[in-house]
């Protein structure tokens, strides 16, 4: 029984590392501007002569019961001629649902 409760387990996290990247990955190709409209404003921008880059944060700081912990998962969106070119994350919290 442990280990159809452990299968599921992984089958469940596995499907949301999915579901974030794929929702990450319908973006390249679509203009700066419909990203915006789907995910908000940015956290922050930075430009370079040809490129953009544009950073969505996410941060929680939560306490249970004496233990504290953050929570933080940054997608990072290239803009080349006006498209999202690529798109790269990093975090501890980027399996789940995309806050955005």
């Amino acid at each position: 029984m442990k280990k159809y409760i452990f299968l599921l387990l992984v089958i469940f996290c596995s499907g949301c590392v999915n579901y974030y990247e794929e929702r990450l990955a319908s973006a390249v190709g679509i203009s700066e501007s419909e990203l915006i409209r789907r995910f908000g404003n940015p956290t922050s921008v930075y430009n370079s002569e040809a490129q953009r880059f544009l950073q969505y944060e996410d941060k929680k700081f939560s306490c249970f019961e004496g233990h504290c912990s953050t929570r933080w998962c940054n997608a990072r969106f290239t803009i080349i001629n006006g498209r999202v070119a690529n798109y790269s994350y990093d975090g501890n919290s980027c399996v789940r649902r995309i806050p955005y």
